[in-house]
């Protein structure tokens, strides 16, 4: 259970590793998206103060990370808990 949870959350790293490396690229790709209802002025705002707020929301990407990772603990706790209290059951049933 725990190599399945590390799994996803190396997955989940190397995306945000990527958003992390990639920053500007990404929120400009973005923002080009938008780019009928954009100037290239408000283009380069918005990008500037990305650029201004990118820390700020890493720290939320990575807080949001860690409740994630804390939550998948706990789950794969109480599941092996669970299996184990069914186990204990089966064997006393058995015996």
């Amino acid at each position: 259970m725990q190599d399945i949870i590390d799994g996803k959350l190396l997955a989940l790293d190397n995306i945000i590793d990527g958003y992390t490396n990639d920053f500007v690229n990404t929120f400009y790709d973005q923002i080009e998206e938008m780019n009928t209802h954009l100037f290239f002025h408000e283009r380069q705002a918005l990008v500037w103060k990305a650029l201004h707020k990118k820390q700020d929301f890493l720290d939320e990407v990575a807080a949001l990370r860690d409740e994630l990772a804390e939550g998948l603990g706990a789950i794969g706790s109480q599941f092996v808990e669970d299996m184990d209290a069914e186990f204990l059951g089966f064997t006393e049933f058995v015996n």
